[in-house]
């Protein structure tokens, strides 16, 4: 999948202008327009005739046509003009965009601003961005940027007051438009040009910390970079902000007292809460923070558990109420001992089939109960709230100690569960795990080290053992970049339900990312080939001791082909030395200096020393390293034309992947998958000694498709001793269906498979979900433990 992010505008802007042209190129334009300075876009302009930049080619096409202003600028508009080339044009008289058939869209009044001045000053001018795309019809979907086709009658993009929590805009008259400058939460976020406003008494500034990168959030005056250089001690302060405490030895963090309301102020670091947050529907403690907290989730007895008192995150209105003799109505939530209005008619109050994961009750008919499914044979694999055929004799749907590690679960006699016989502590996370039911999630166990060793390799790895051979991950390629709250929130999560492996990429990120809290990455080659910035990798280093905490490993795709082309707006080293800045990608696949210099960075990232896990290269830590990749989607295509051009690159790749590695190294080597199963599914990648997983992408919502192209992995795999992975697909609708399709057929061909892409924030109409997107997330939980059982 290619990553898109929607980006501020300041950030567009930098993305997509250009560096200046050479005023002495009069090559390029009229001698007499060579003292003004242009910016070379897909298209420019300027007074006599218009000028078309098109692959790094200057065309003249017809002279300007002062009477049709729609179709080029009016040369007596342009004696004093200023003009900022890209997708939106601007000039002294009014503004026009270029659609992506050519067209010319007026839009009103010029930005009175020169080309050559920075990002910042054309934001604070009322620049909004640059297009990206074609026109959008009205009521349609648009982006930031975007031109809507009935812009001349006032249309806009924009949030609609009813899509104002999903984010989603559309074009629409901009006077339907969702108030903008809504209040913001203190020691958030905030924008000064977009006017936002704080709460009473707090004010939108920069803090002392945040100087360096102009981040501005909601804070007291006195906390500014103006006023202020450090927060008092016991004062409130945000420790994502940056604060500074005035005392060194005190840090900004959660008071024991304060871990309901989760403020926090400059305190000792011995007098801190340590937060631990508990994925939604298991078990907590009084006190704990649920991953779902902003969604009314608190941490409770459920009805079903009052005999019990264990108290797990659940919604607010599932917990079990002092009155237990009220009347409830048809298929509202119920608890022990409620009454249903129909009782006449045989409603009771029990959990329905589809609520057998989170316990919850609703008033229905008995027949209608998760007690009335079709029983499970003994000994079968069954899941969470299956009835066993046997249940009077004692069988339940438990783990038997043989598969504990593996979380499968059978039908068998109570007596015969693992979980009847042990209680484990997770220490690490502060979290108490007592025996298990039938109804309830494994949680990872707690982990103790030893020493592997072999003739030539050797490491430090888990009691958790290597990662099965059959499992669902998942993709977050910016995971390392979110705030270490959030990661530990997101792997937490994803333990609950089995998820082995998470994909990432390295590359960079920007801060605030996809409406996450990201604070943002840089390229490990961003500038100059060979030249490394480490940043990225040690935000992975900070991200691998979570990883091992919670039995997940890292799938480590080691680049991303589409900066190599400036896609999204990232033309990194290679982008610039070896493919003439995204226009000829073949000077990087098919040349053996740009094949030496990659290999350097793959040495560089595999030797890599991580500090917090003993100071050991990446390559000698399989605990929390399931496999490198060589390149996201290399040789896929580029603007429309076609790259894959050398099928033999993967092996060379992978060879010195493989030597870097060592014998009897644990860390698989992948592909990292092509563009689609075409790109895949090559003999050379099967026939390599040194790839272990082809992996495959596709983005092709055609379940046949995808049958027939999984079958076919499937034998070649078994034909040539290799493993194949589908770790790239999803959707931007019906995300957790589409998941059911794709697993079902995975799991029984027993292909590991990861979807795209969970993140901290669900997005309506992309591909990213979470936790709050109830049917993805279960779709996907349901069939992530399944996959463990095949």
């Amino acid at each position: 999948m290619i990553p898109t992010f929607l980006l501020p505008a300041t950030l567009l802007l930098l993305t997509h202008l250009p560096e200046t042209t050479s005023k002495t190129s009069l090559g390029c334009y009229p001698p007499a327009n060579a003292n003004q300075t242009y910016i070379q876009g897909s298209y420019t302009s300027f007074s006599g005739n218009n000028y078309l930049f098109q692959n790094n080619t200057w065309t003249e096409p017809t002279p300007c046509d002062t009477t049709l202003p729609a179709t080029c600028f009016p040369a007596a508009l342009l004696s004093s003009a200023e003009f900022l080339v890209g997708g939106q044009i601007g000039f002294n008289g009014s503004n026009y965009v270029m659609g992506d058939f050519g067209e010319w869209i007026g839009l009103g009044e010029c930005i009175p601003k020169p080309v050559n001045v920075t990002a910042a000053e054309l934001a604070s001018a009322g620049f909004g961005g640059i297009s990206r795309r074609a026109v959008v019809k009205d009521y349609e979907t648009c982006l930031v940027g975007d031109v809507c086709s009935g812009a001349a009658s006032g249309f806009v993009c924009c949030v609609a007051p009813a899509d104002v929590k999903a984010g989603k805009s559309t074009c629409r008259p901009a006077s339907d438009c969702a108030v903008v400058s809504e209040t913001v939460p203190n020691w958030s976020t905030c924008s000064l040009l977009n006017g936002d406003v704080c709460e009473t008494g707090f004010t939108c500034c920069v803090a002392p910390a945040d100087v360096a990168t102009g981040k501005s959030t909601c804070r007291l005056p006195n906390y500014c970079s103006n006023t202020a250089e450090t927060i008092p001690d016991y004062e409130t302060c945000s420790s994502s902000a940056g604060d500074v405490c005035s005392t060194s030895a005190f840090v900004c963090c959660i008071a024991p007292a304060d871990a309901l309301s989760g403020k926090t102020t400059c305190r000792p670091s011995t007098d801190c809460w340590t937060k631990n947050v508990v994925a939604d529907y298991l078990t907590c403690q009084t006190g704990d923070i649920c991953s779902s907290n902003a969604n009314g989730f608190t941490c409770c007895t459920a009805p079903a558990d009052v005999s019990t008192g264990k108290t797990t995150c659940r919604p607010s209105t599932d917990c079990e109420a002092s009155s237990s003799s009220t009347i409830i109505a048809d298929y509202v939530t119920c608890r022990t001992g409620n009454v249903c209005a129909s009782a006449g008619r045989g409603f009771v109050c029990c959990t329905a089939p589809a609520d057998a994961p989170s316990g919850k009750m609703t008033c229905r008919p008995s027949t209608d109960c998760s007690s009335s499914k079709t029983p499970v044979a003994d000994w079968t694999t069954c899941y969470t709230g299956d009835v066993c055929s046997s249940a009077a004799k004692g069988y339940v749907c438990c783990v038997a100690p043989a598969d504990v590690m593996s979380g499968k679960s059978t039908c068998r006699p109570s007596n015969d569960c693992a979980s009847a016989k042990t209680t484990s502590t997770v220490s690490a996370a502060k979290t108490t795990t007592t025996s298990k039911s039938a109804s309830t999630l494994l949680v990872p166990q707690t982990k103790t080290t030893t020493k592997t060793t072999t003739k030539i390799f050797t490491t430090t790895t888990t009691t958790n053992g290597p990662t099965p051979t059959m499992f669902a991950g998942v993709n977050c390629y910016f995971i390392y970049s979110l705030q270490p709250t959030t990661q530990e929130t997101i792997l937490l999560a994803l333990s609950s339900i089995k998820v082995q492996t998470v994909r990432i990429f390295i590359t960079s990120f920007w801060q605030g990312g996809k409406g996450t809290d990201a604070v943002g990455s840089s390229d490990l080659e961003l500038g100059t080939v060979g030249t490394y910035n480490d940043g990225v990798l040690q935000q992975i280093d900070a991200l691998m001791p979570l990883l091992v905490k919670y039995g997940i490993k890292l799938q480590v795709t080691m680049h991303d082909r589409w900066n190599l082309d400036n896609t999204w707006g990232i033309c990194d080293a290679y982008c610039q030395t070896f493919c003439s800045g995204g226009s000829n990608l073949q000077g990087f696949y098919n040349n053996p200096v740009a094949a030496a210099a990659f290999d350097a960075r793959i040495s560089h990232i595999l030797n890599h020393k991580n500090t917090k896990m003993g100071n050991r290269a990446w390559k000698d830590i399989p605990e929390a390293i399931h496999s490198f990749e060589i390149q996201n989607e290399g040789q896929g295509s580029s603007n429309g034309v076609n790259q894959f051009t050398n099928p033999d690159w993967w092996c060379s790749r992978a060879a010195t992947v493989r030597q870097l590695l060592g014998q009897g190294n644990p860390i698989l080597v992948s592909t990292g998958g092509g563009q689609d199963f075409f790109h895949s599914l090559i003999d050379q990648n099967f026939a390599c000694k040194d790839i272990d997983i082809v992996a495959m992408h596709s983005y092709n919502n055609d379940i046949n498709d995808v049958t027939y192209n999984l079958n076919l992995a499937a034998q070649l795999a078994q034909l040539n001793g290799k493993k194949v992975f589908f770790e790239e697909f999803g959707a931007t609708s019906n995300k957790g269906s589409w998941i059911a399709q794709v697993a079902t057929v995975a799991n029984k061909l027993q292909i590991p498979w990861m979807p795209w892409q969970v993140s901290s924030v669900s997005i309506n109409n992309d591909y990213e979900f979470w936790t709050d997107d109830y049917g993805a997330w279960t779709q996907f939980g349901q069939y992530a433990q399944a996959a463990l059982a095949y």
